[in-house]
């Protein structure tokens, strides 16, 4: 499969180019990127809103609450988690299943999380933020040794002014992280998609419900408030 064929690939660092008296040396974040938890205010959800001043805030978590989003991201996940991840060669043209020095891995990505765990966190930061960021840690032979699904809101992708692209990532306990840890994008799967307004982010399809999503949590707090 193409995901073990990455795996195994040699690394290849970025090559510098040469360096003018216009470039710097420094990673800027990409303007797009928007990390947090509130997505977006919505300045007039109805007509004449502007003149009340109401605006709604739309949160990511949220929209997590409402019984139609829950269903459908867990729904997701819990399908991609149950699949059975084989590596194939092909013989004579044929495709067949073979053992790899990598199944092992794909048993245990980590020390926190089993193959089916790992894959549902993969799919539920993929679906929910539109990007999901699995680190591929090695030993010292240059071999994957483990693989983590990184936190979403603490990622950041960076530009150089050669156009090497690297992720920031804060600091995270769970996997032993310091502050601003830099990672080349070779040891790092970006799995996105709706890179509608940068090829380096993705968004979530849960945007295109956000009103009605948030409006379905808002009614029965209003009622209970009514």
């Amino acid at each position: 499969m193409k995901f073990l064929d990455f795996l195994t690939k040699p690394i290849k660092l970025p090559r510098r180019r040469k360096k003018s008296s216009h470039s710097q040396t420094t990673a800027r974040p990409l303007s797009h990127h928007h990390n947090g938890s509130i997505w977006r205010t919505i300045h007039e959800p109805f007509t004449g809103a502007w003149q009340h001043n109401q605006e709604i805030e739309v949160c990511r978590h949220d929209q997590l609450h409402h019984h139609a989003v829950f269903a459908c991201v867990t729904l997701i996940t819990q399908d991609v988690g149950k699949l059975k991840l084989q590596a194939k060669k092909t013989i004579d043209g044929v495709r067949i299943v073979t053992k790899s020095k990598l199944d092992k891995l794909i048993a245990r990505p980590n020390k926190h999380q089993t193959a089916q765990q790992f894959f549902e966190n993969w799919i539920t930061s993929k679906v929910t933020y539109g990007n999901a960021y699995i680190w591929i840690i090695r030993d010292i032979y240059g071999n994957p040794w483990q693989m983590v699904v990184l936190n979403p809101e603490r990622v950041t992708p960076l530009i150089d002014a050669h156009g090497n692209v690297f992720y920031r990532v804060l600091r995270d306990n769970l996997w032993d992280i310091e502050d601003n840890l830099i990672i080349p994008s070779e040891e790092i799967i970006h799995d996105r998609y709706n890179c509608l307004y940068h090829p380096l982010v993705g968004l979530s399809p849960i945007v295109a419900c956000a009103l009605s999503a948030s409006n379905g949590v808002n009614i029965p707090l209003a009622l209970v408030v009514f």
